[in-house]
């Protein structure tokens, strides 16, 4: 994993996420954490559904979704870049991203795609 990460951003970014992390505190992280977690819930039953991804409750979770991202990615180009290196990261890793997290990796795969749609539909 820590290859993967380090691999995937460049020191910079790295420095950028870590500061943007210990800016948070430990308690608004794990916040974050449990959040994300319910919002990957709600979307995947979107996606078990087959709720179109111009629904507005869809947008609006997509919409939770980079906001709270946002709180470790930062704003600008900067965090733009970040974002993407983060994407880039879960498209070429994502089996073994996936493997320390609750859910099955072929579902967060449509996931991700589905937040995709999304992002375009919106």
């Amino acid at each position: 994993m820590i290859s993967v990460f380090e691999t995937s951003f460049t020191a910079e970014q790295r420095e950028q996420l870590a500061r943007r992390r210990a800016g948070l505190g430990p308690e608004a992280v794990e916040a974050a954490r449990t959040e994300w977690a319910g919002l990957v819930e709600e979307l995947l039953r979107h996606v078990q559904d087959g709720t179109p991804a111009d629904d507005p409750r869809v947008q609006a979770l997509v919409g939770r979704w980079d906001a709270l991202g946002g709180r470790f990615h930062g704003d600008g180009d900067g965090g733009e870049r970040t974002r993407a290196a983060a994407r880039t990261m879960w498209r070429e890793n994502s089996e073994e991203l996936g493997r320390n997290l609750p859910w099955p990796v072929d579902r967060m795969r449509d996931l991700v795609h589905y937040l995709e749609r999304a992002r375009q539909a919106g």
